[in-house]
């Protein structure tokens, strides 16, 4: 199962987080990593993978320098405007070799097989698969959940009908953050330029809100968006939706992901201690010799929270650590984050170091 995630150097903790929960549940997976600076994250990602099963990959600002991308920044959206958000439309370019791949943001725990995702794709040509929102395409301020494209804006509607695209017909809204691309699709239809060509656009004139959503939402209008039934693949919204407004499925019958607002977060409650298939004499070298374990990645990325006390949990979680880390006796049972979500919710690990251990003597 071919999997690629991107990110910047400020979501670089999520990812690991991310990277770990793949390699939890899906053993077949081979993750492309997609970084600013690859190098800067090796070593943590290697604390949690197999290191045969990475493969790291290059993409900075100056592979877009020809465009000008434009997206809300700020508290209440994080960057959109980071380059990284906009590399899943050079997925073909960036892994020449790969015919299809399951994209995840940095904000996400996988606790599902991944290859299962795959088979849950329809069986026909498509550009992209995801989990339809019950979202109108078209913005409008008084909606419970406003769209992402001006309709009403006069040169927005005149660019849409030449393009002939009916935004009521023909766009599915849909979140970007969990997608299967089909990169066989993506080539023969030249997809990329398409995005270029409306990155462009909407940089003259603003054509929709957030940032990258909204064009690849409209480069699937050509009946090339696949639907996935089951929306448990995607249960966005942890960390600022209050858990009334939480997916159903996914309080009913729990998450397979579990997508997240803020990937520091996401680490705090996803990231595993150490990878189990690499020998303890290797993790122990390892530790040694580079002197970067998780642990010293984690306090060198400045702005992230290196205690879970710091973390703003959201109203959908509960800490059994209420008054801080305390010590832990050998053979003690660790602190543990509840995820809530139905029956199957994951009780998962808080810790934030995953520094490989002293060997104990024998």
């Amino acid at each position: 199962v071919d999997v690629a995630l991107a990110g910047d150097r400020s979501v670089y903790v999520g990812m690991v987080a991310a990277i770990s929960s793949i390699f939890e549940t899906t053993p077949s997976a081979r993750v492309f990593v997609i970084a600013e600076a690859p190098e800067e994250l090796r070593p943590a990602a290697r604390c949690v993978a197999p290191e045969s099963r990475l493969e790291f990959v290059e993409f900075s600002r100056s592979r877009l320098a020809h465009l000008t991308l434009k997206a809300p920044t700020g508290r209440a959206y994080g960057n959109l405007e980071s380059p990284a958000n906009f590399a899943r439309f050079y997925l073909p370019e960036l892994l020449p070799d790969v015919s299809t791949v399951v994209y995840l943001d940095a904000d996400v725990v996988v606790l599902a097989d991944l290859a299962a995702l795959l088979d849950a794709v329809p069986k026909r040509d498509f550009a992209v698969a995801a989990v339809p929102r019950d979202q109108d395409a078209c913005y409008s301020p008084n909606a419970s959940r406003p769209g992402m494209f001006y309709c009403d804006d006069p040169r927005a509607a005149a660019l849409f009908e030449e393009r002939a695209i009916d935004p009521a017909k023909h766009l599915v809204s849909f979140n970007a953050g969990i997608a299967v691309f089909n990169l066989d699709t993506w080539r023969r239809k030249h997809l990329t330029k398409r995005a270029e060509f409306w990155i462009k656009r909407h940089a003259v004139r603003p054509l929709w809100r957030l940032g990258s959503n909204p064009p690849l939402v409209l480069l699937a209008a050509d009946d090339l968006f696949a639907p996935l039934p089951d929306p448990t693949w995607n249960c966005d919204g942890l960390g600022w939706k209050k858990t009334l407004h939480l997916e159903p499925s996914c309080l009913l019958h729990g998450a397979k992901i579990w997508h997240w607002y803020r990937p520091s977060l996401c680490f705090a409650l996803s990231e595993r201690p150490i990878d189990r298939s690499i020998d303890r004499e290797t993790r122990r070298q390892r530790s040694a010799t580079e002197g970067t374990g998780c642990s010293s990645f984690v306090g060198r990325r400045r702005g992230f929270p290196i205690s879970p006390t710091s973390l703003p949990l959201p109203a959908t979680v509960t800490s059994s650590r209420a008054a801080g880390p305390a010590r832990r006796s050998p053979g003690s049972t660790p602190a543990t984050t509840r995820v809530s979500g139905g029956p199957t919710s994951p009780t998962l690990p808080v810790s934030l170091s995953c520094r490989p251990p002293r060997s104990s003597p024998r």
